[in-house]
Order: structure tokens, then C-alpha cells, then sequence
């Protein structure tokens, strides 16, 4: 089996909230998640299969994220009010 070689595009990114994995493989099939990529600038360090490797320090290896993949924010509720209603005391 051929080595596929790492591609890096030399670009930034501004990223919002995302899953961070510690190979391509886990990437793409979204699973064993490793950290949680934080809103922020980063670069691109590698490449491969479609997914991307990112970090905050040029150069440094960093978390592989999928591209494709959003992540619900947390901090907002995940509710939603139908009705108010007035309470009164006994």
C-alpha cells in the first residue's frame, strides 16, 4: 500500500467551536474524539483525505479536524419558552 503524502496549504483559518481528533482516519469517521478545538486563528499543518490538520503555533503538529463537521454550542440553552404565565403566591 502507497503512503499518501501530507499537503499543507500554508493557510490560516478562523474557526469556531469543533471536535478535535488525533488522526485523519478518526476525523472522517467522527469518532474518538480528543480535545475541543476552541474559537480562534489557526493554521493549516497538514492535509490528508479531506481532512485538516490545525494549530495555533505555525509548524507545530495541532488537532485533526473535519471539515464538515459542526458542533452545537453549548452555552446557549437548548430550550425554548411556549407559553408565560403568571404565578401568584398562596
Amino acid at each position: 500500500m502507497r503512503k499518501q503524502k501530507l499537503k499543507s496549504k500554508n493557510e490560516t483559518y478562523k474557526l469556531k467551536k469543533l471536535s478535535g481528533y488525533s488522526t485523519a482516519a478518526d476525523a472522517k469517521a467522527k469518532k474518538n474524539k480528543k480535545t475541543t478545538v476552541v474559537p480562534g486563528t489557526y493554521y493549516d499543518y497538514n492535509r490528508l483525505n479531506g481532512m485538516i490538520n490545525v494549530t495555533t503555533k505555525k509548524g507545530v503538529l495541532g488537532s485533526w479536524i473535519n471539515p464538515n463537521e459542526t458542533v452545537k454550542d453549548s452555552s446557549k440553552p437548548t430550550y425554548h419558552i411556549v407559553k408565560k404565565v403568571k404565578c401568584y403566591p398562596k
